[in-house]
C-alpha cells in the first residue's frame, strides 16, 4: 500500500472549494464543501501580526477585563482571552463542547467587518453548541463587558479547532473495523496505532454536496459536526484516511462515500 506525500495531500487541502451562502452577518459566512473536501482554517482576522496561532480553550489566555485598544487595532491575546471568557458566559448553561463540558466550543474571535465596528471595542466570537448543534456568533462590547447580540443557527460549519481534530483522532484510531490509516500504520511500522502521540493529525470539517447520493454520512454531516482527518506519521508521509469522516456531534466513525461525489480539482 502506497502513502501519498505531504505535498500531494497538502495540495488536497488547501485546493478547498468554499462558497458562502445563507449568512449570519457579514462577518459570519457557512462554508460549503463537496463530499470528501477539508474546510481549512486561513489565518484569523483581528489578531496580532507574527503572533504564534494560539489554540482556543487551550487555558493559556487570560480572561480577566484588559486594557483595550482602539476599534481598528488587531486583538490582543488578553483581549481574546477576556472576549472568550463573555462569550462562555453568555452561552445558554446547556451549552456543551465536544468533550461535553459546559460552555460550547470556542472556535474564534474576530474584528467585525470594517462597516460594523464603532467607537467601542467590538468582537465577535463564533462557538458550536454540542448540544443543539448549532453555531453562535456573539457580538461582544469588551468596553462595557456585555453581549450586543447572539444570532444562532444550524446547519453551519466553521474549521474545527484543535480540540474537535484530537477527539476526531481518539475516535478514529479505535474505531471498528479498523480504518485503512490505522491498518497502513500496522504494515508500515510492524506495529499498532494505539495513541494519537503517535503520528500528527490536522482536520478540515466534511459536509455533503446537494447531489451526493443519500448515505449515512451524507444524511447526517452538516447538520451534524463532521470533520476529516489528515493523517502523517513523524517522516511526514501521510497515511490514507479518505475511507472514513468523524461525526464528532454522535462521537461516531461514518464511511466515506465517496465513489462518484468526490470533489475533483
Amino acid at each position: 500500500m502506497t502513502t501519498s506525500t505531504p505535498r500531494q495531500r497538502g495540495a488536497a487541502l488547501g485546493a478547498v472549494a468554499v462558497a458562502a451562502a445563507g449568512v449570519l452577518c457579514a462577518v459570519l459566512l457557512p462554508t460549503w464543501a463537496a463530499p470528501g473536501e477539508l474546510v481549512a482554517a486561513d489565518p484569523m482576522p483581528g489578531t496580532e501580526e507574527g503572533a504564534p496561532f494560539r489554540t482556543v480553550g487551550d487555558g493559556s489566555l487570560p480572561e480577566a477585563a484588559p486594557p483595550l485598544r482602539g476599534p481598528h487595532e488587531p486583538l490582543s491575546s488578553a483581549e481574546r482571552g477576556y472576549a472568550f471568557r463573555l462569550a462562555r458566559e453568555a452561552l445558554p448553561d446547556t451549552a456543551r463542547d465536544v468533550r461535553r463540558e459546559p460552555g460550547g466550543e470556542l472556535i474564534s474571535a474576530d474584528l467585525p467587518a470594517l462597516a460594523d465596528r464603532t467607537a467601542a471595542r467590538l468582537v465577535v466570537v463564533t462557538a458550536y453548541d454540542y448540544a443543539t448543534d448549532e453555531l453562535h456568533q456573539l457580538l461582544l462590547d469588551l468596553g462595557a463587558g456585555e453581549v450586543v447580540s447572539d444570532q444562532h443557527a444550524s446547519g453551519l460549519q466553521l474549521p474545527p479547532t484543535e480540540a474537535e481534530t484530537a477527539i476526531a483522532l481518539e475516535l478514529a484510531i479505535t474505531a471498528e473495523p479498523a480504518p485503512t490509516f490505522v491498518v497502513e500504520y500496522r504494515e508500515l511500522n510492524n506495529a499498532p496505532l494505539l495513541t494519537a502521540d503517535q503520528v500528527s493529525a490536522v482536520a478540515g470539517v466534511w459536509r455533503p454536496a446537494a447531489e451526493a447520493l443519500a448515505a449515512p454520512v451524507t444524511d447526517v454531516c452538516g447538520r451534524h459536526r463532521c470533520v476529516q482527518l489528515l493523517v502523517a506519521l513523524p517522516t511526514g508521509e501521510y497515511l490514507d484516511t479518505h475511507d472514513i469522516v468523524v461525526d464528532l456531534s454522535a462521537g461516531a466513525v461514518l464511511p466515506a462515500e465517496q465513489e462518484d461525489h468526490r470533489h475533483e480539482d
